[in-house]
């Protein structure tokens, strides 16, 4: 029997990735006016692109670590258990965490990618790693919680690499449409400037 919360399905990642080069774009709009005419272009690009190409979570798989501790295991939809009035329908038994430390963006492990299938893995995600818990009853054995936790990974791997193959696309994309965003609002602002020039009185100093 085992803990764990579905993965890869709360949300399209199309759409996570839609908003967060929206958010890119309205940082240019609202970006200095002085700061997108003058400043370097090469420069602009180089900070949008480190600010919002992201980091697909990376396993690492010699970092992991195991506990165990004991447990009450409810096995009330357990086949072939019966119970007699009374009966509280747990045993004693122990539970095995698996700790899969990872690098890169969280939220990407919350993200349904435009390649999948029809059976996303489970953990537990938290800051930096994952915790795969599995129980036993003592009708299992070592070999059986390690199978589980390797097909486990395996799938979470899985669904990774489809995660790399929509975000891999949208980081190669990201400094060209930076430098679309700011040369396009770079050309507003020096037409505006033209503009004010000619109409004949001074330009106000800014404050």
């Amino acid at each position: 029997m085992e803990e764990r919360t579905i993965l890869f399905s709360h949300v399209d990642l199309s759409s996570v990735l839609y908003g967060h080069e929206q958010k890119m774009f309205k940082e240019i709009d609202d970006t200095r006016s002085d700061r997108i005419r003058d400043e370097d272009l090469e420069t602009l690009c180089d900070y949008f692109e480190r600010e919002y190409k992201l980091d697909v979570p990376v396993l690492d798989e010699n970092g992991i670590t195991v506990d165990h501790e004991d447990a009450k295991i409810d096995v009330r939809r357990t086949p072939n258990r019966f119970f007699y009035d009374g009966g509280s329908g747990f045993v004693s038994g122990t539970r095995f965490k698996f700790f899969v430390p990872y690098s890169g963006e969280k939220e990407l492990f919350k993200c349904r990618p435009s390649s999948f299938n029809f059976n996303p893995p489970h953990a537990q995600v938290n800051p930096k790693e994952l915790l795969l818990i599995y129980t036993a009853t003592g009708q299992q054995d070592a070999t059986a919680i390690r199978g589980q936790f390797d097909r486990d990974l395996g799938q979470i791997k899985q669904w990774l690499t489809y995660v790399a193959g929509d975000v891999e696309s949208f980081n190669s994309a990201v400094r060209s449409k930076a430098r679309t965003r700011i040369e396009i609002r770079r050309k507003k602002l020096l037409d505006d400037r033209n503009m004010a020039s000619g109409l004949g009185f001074p330009t106000r100093s800014k404050v």
